[in-house]
């Protein structure tokens, strides 16, 4: 039903707004953090910030409210690569059935997806975005969800909070952008949720706001169902949500947690899945309904912006708290008029340090003082393997503003060079979402893959979202060993005479070339394949044959340069190697 009370008082608050220019800022403090309004947005419902049309600079996506014109609709905006962001003319979903959109490269092609509650779009890599026809959500206003990789098979699976009567649920996918649902699980009237490996264990655990009682740390068992719980205690009201992020820079993951009745309070990790709080009454006059956790004044800790969010009694006030690097934070710094269901932070004008859409667009001039630099890549990559369990390990990159212990790491996996659709992480450097690396703190993965040859590197990211350069990629088998292949001839005349085709095979350390078995070797190209007569062993190279008139016969009509592969076992262990020779016809 529409509440005519509630939309005449957000009218008028919006009235007075505008008559203000939309934007009024105080400080508290002599220090640099400054703000500039840049771009005005009417109010919303929620927003995400993205690379969408794969220029390297960060587009928006905003559902208004259905209280004020454009109504409610969610559009997208793309970044004319100085920060002005303009209206593609997209109106997606459903009108008055609309909620949140959240960014993510669901369907694994290498662009930023959409899931604009209650459906999911598919972006064709221009920011043209197509419904999939999957409607996954049964709330649409208040719902919201968490995006991450729940049970560890490099795909982007999320939680919904539902937000009613209904309890949590995990939906995940399917490598290709299609949910399906998992476990129900924890408590009704759940208001936020947010994700980060909390207990260093390797897999994102989650934490949950009531709208009426605690806030709850689910862990996860790896195979994203979540059974024990952290509860924090308290009797408030904490509809403000909650955000994880290492606020005291030891390494762990933190929690700040927002109150509508009531101050806010950040919660220090002790480890052993203990939190202790703090004893910080942050906030404690108003009302906080949404959070941002970012370093916005660029000196490598993490700050709290506040909102109050849609609330009725409220004129409306965007809070920056300082860090003072222990996990204090300051009295409020600034304080911005404008009325925000979300608080979105990205480099939208490209000039190091991160801006504020409240939904307004503010750019942040710290970096006239302060410029954010991309930290160095991490190091000393390697990987061990144990049958089908590969553990993949790194040291630490570093940057000049962002102490080591706050650097978060970005992991990605293909099974081609350069790609991700292993293990999933934007391709980068640049960035295409603001967001902590997908492995957090850590320094390892432990993954159970199918045999294989795999690619991966990792990306240090600091506390302004800034990355690293990805390390030079690294490659490693699962059931399988890169063989050194050499095929002779190299130059293969089809009219001329011949018994055999020979091909030398060296195995890396640690494999004994007799232990190869001959009655494996098998020679490929395209869907032929043929095995080899016999073979022998010379000091540390097996040489083995093939018959050269079914070699032949393979390329009749073929001229020109073709790649040959080799395959066999040595020691029960899968081996291949590539080669290129010449075909004469």
């Amino acid at each position: 039903m529409f509440n005519s009370n509630y939309f005449f008082k957000r009218f008028f608050i919006f009235i007075v707004l505008i008559s203000i220019s939309a934007l009024s800022i105080s400080s508290s403090s002599s220090n640099e953090l400054q703000f500039t309004f840049h771009q005005f947005f009417y109010n919303d419902i929620g927003m995400a910030a993205g690379d969408v049309d794969g220029d390297s600079d960060f587009d928006l996506l905003i559902t208004f409210t259905r209280y004020m014109p454009p109504l409610n609709y969610c559009r997208v905006y793309l970044n004319d690569g100085n920060g002005n962001l303009m209206d593609s003319g997209q109106l997606l979903g459903t009108l008055n059935q609309v909620g949140r959109p959240y960014l993510g490269d669901f369907d694994s092609d290498g662009d930023q997806d959409a899931i604009i509650i209650p459906k999911v779009y598919f972006n064709d890599g221009n920011g043209i975005f197509t419904d999939s026809g999957q409607t996954i959500i049964s709330r649409t206003y208040l719902s919201k969800i968490a995006i991450g990789d729940l049970d560890n098979d490099g795909d982007l699976d999320f939680i919904n909070s539902n937000e009613s009567r209904e309890r949590l649920e995990v939906l995940l996918n399917d490598g290709n952008g299609i949910f399906t649902s998992g476990q129900y699980f924890g408590l009704i009237y759940t208001h936020e949720v947010d994700l980060a490996d909390v207990d260093n264990d390797g897999d994102l655990d989650l934490g949950t706001s009531m709208n009426i009682g605690p806030t709850l740390i689910y862990l996860n068992n790896g195979d994203a169902t979540f059974t024990k719980y952290i509860d924090l205690g308290g009797t408030f009201f904490t509809q403000g949500g909650i955000k994880f992020a290492d606020f005291n820079g030891d390494g762990l993951i933190d929690l700040a947690e927002g109150n509508i009745q009531g101050y806010n309070r950040i919660f220090f990790n002790s480890g052993n899945n203990q939190f202790i709080d703090s004893g910080q009454k942050i906030n404690p006059t108003e009302v906080t309904e949404n959070m941002a956790v970012c370093d916005i004044d660029n000196d490598g800790d993490i700050d709290l912006i506040c909102s109050d969010g849609a609330c009725a009694s409220c004129i409306g006030g965007i809070r920056v708290f300082i860090n003072d690097g222990n996990g204090y934070f300051n009295d409020v710094i600034y304080v911005i008029s404008s009325w925000s269901q979300e608080i979105g932070v990205a480099d939208f004008d490209n000039d190091s340090d991160l801006d504020l859409t409240c939904p307004h667009l503010l750019l942040n001039n710290i970096s006239d003082f302060f410029p954010n630099t991309p930290p160095n890549e991490p190091t000393n990559l390697s990987s061990s393997i144990d049958e089908n369990q590969a553990t993949l390990m790194w040291e630490d990159g570093n940057d000049l503003q962002t102490p080591l212990e706050l650097l978060t790491y970005n992991l990605r996996i293909g099974s081609n060079p350069g790609g991700n659709d292993i293990f999933y992480s934007e391709i980068g450097p640049e960035n295409t979402t603001p967001s902590f690396g997908n492995c957090w703190h850590t320094f390892q993965k432990i993954l159970n893959l199918q045999d294989g040859k795999y690619y991966w590197s990792v990306q240090t990211v600091d506390t302004g979202f800034m990355r690293s350069n990805w390390y030079p990629e690294q490659v490693f088998y699962v059931g399988m060993i890169e063989a050194d292949v050499d095929i002779d001839p190299d130059t293969l005349n089809l009219k001329s005479k011949g018994k055999w085709i020979t091909c030398y095979i060296e195995l890396p350390d640690g494999y004994d070339v007799n232990n190869i078995d001959i009655n494996s070797v098998t020679l490929h190209y395209n869907d032929n394949s043929i095995e080899a007569d016999w073979g022998e062993v010379q000091g540390n190279v097996c040489m083995v044959k093939f018959n050269r008139n079914s070699v032949v016969l393979i390329f009749n009509g073929l001229s020109g340069y073709v790649e040959l592969k080799i395959t066999g076992e040595v020691a029960g262990t899968v081996f291949e190697g590539l080669d290129t020779i010449r075909i004469i016809d």
